[in-house]
């Protein structure tokens, strides 16, 4: 159990953001003074399972806002434990998690509750996102680069054509802005069925997939960050699908999954359960397939020298074409990159977005 979030609090905001957190103190202190610069719009409430409390390492970045509220759990609580326990102080129609090592635009995240209000047959929006790297040289000068992260709309009629778009391109949808009621229900389902991060993070994408359509909003909404530290330490280690896929669980976890996903795709479409359990074998059996030849590539293929950013670029779904690619090398196709040169230029329309989340990278920088 938490320590620190009344239950009782009754919000006038549309939007409550959760940040989950465990260990990584400077993250955590980067994005509360980010936010805290950004006016602190909406309720954020830390879900804090650290070592050390960051409630006594950093108490000045907690105090910056009464819209920062801070809760303290148990080292030795599980990621979805602790996020649907979190969910469950949520008063707001809608709900958000914010990675401790991302930085979120408080304008975009606005922009997506508006959508939702608007469109009822929509379950999640979120809005252009980018990946960036961080070196800090001789202690002072800081670079930066930075490179897309594909966020996309799932606009199909039904629930199995967005899934099977998805299936072929598909991008995370895990820190989209959603509905508090349904995000509850879909992270109960993944505690009842004792999901970790990796199945949950896949269930909660495809449940949300088939109760409604996703957006992807204009506006820079996301900018997230590759470091070596990459996995949170609520997750123990990096993701390794083969491992994953080889585990002795996988059997059952599998199984618990397919029946979850089917029962509401064959509830949503009017299909049979035989058409949505193959229906879900074969999206798993793709993105399996999909995570196999990647981490392959990774781990045992010889890579030229260059930055770790780029290797994380191209584990992502759908950024594989020659497009992308240009992008790194300067020539964006669009005339309009996620880069930090193309995102620094007056005519860029996220400019005034990314300018907060430059300043707070510069200003927090630390060799990672």
């Amino acid at each position: 159990m938490a320590d620190g979030i009344p239950g009782d609090r009754q919000e006038a905001d549309p939007l409550t953001i959760l940040v989950p957190t465990c260990n990584r103190p400077q993250f955590l202190a980067r994005l509360l003074n980010y936010y805290s610069a950004c006016g602190a719009p909406f309720p954020l409430h830390v879900l804090d399972s650290s070592q050390e409390p960051f409630a006594d390492r950093e108490p000045q970045a907690l105090s910056r806002s009464p819209n920062i509220v801070y809760a303290r759990y148990d080292p030795h609580l599980m990621p979805m434990p602790k996020l649907s326990e979190g969910l469950q102080r949520v008063t707001t129609p809608y709900v958000v998690f914010w990675g401790d090592d991302d930085l979120m635009v408080p304008r975009s995240l606005g922009r997506a509750v508006r959508f939702l209000e608007d469109h009822q047959d929509f379950s999640l929006a979120h809005g252009t996102g980018g990946l960036f790297e961080v070196a800090v040289v001789k202690r002072h000068h800081v670079l930066m680069q930075m490179g897309p992260l594909p966020q996309r709309s799932y606009t199909e009629e039904t629930a199995s054509a967005r899934l099977l778009r998805f299936m072929a391109q598909g991008c995370s949808l895990f820190h989209s802005v959603q509905r508090t009621a349904s995000l509850r229900r879909n992270v109960a389902q993944c505690v009842a069925h004792g999901f970790g991060y990796y199945w949950a993070e896949r269930a909660l994408a495809f449940l949300a997939l088939v109760q409604g359509k996703a957006k992807a909003l204009d506006g820079l909404y996301i900018a997230r960050q590759v470091h070596g530290g990459q996995a949170s330490r609520d997750l123990q280690e990096r993701f390794d699908c083969f491992d994953w896929m080889s585990s002795e669980d996988f059997p059952k976890r599998y199984q618990a999954f397919r029946t979850s996903v089917s029962q509401a795709l064959a509830a949503q479409d009017g299909i049979s359960m035989s058409e949505a359990r193959e229906l879900v074998k074969r999206a798993v059996w793709s993105q399996c397939a999909k995570g196999l030849s990647s981490a392959w590539q990774d781990r045992y293929s010889v890579k030229p020298s260059g930055v770790r950013l780029r290797a994380a670029v191209r584990r992502l779904p759908g950024v594989r074409q020659v497009s992308q690619w240009l992008r790194w090398m300067g020539v964006p196709p669009d005339g309009n990159p996620i880069s930090v040169p193309g995102l620094l230029r007056p005519a860029s329309p996220h400019r005034g977005d990314f300018l907060q989340v430059y300043r707070a990278v510069r200003t927090a920088a630390w060799a990672p």
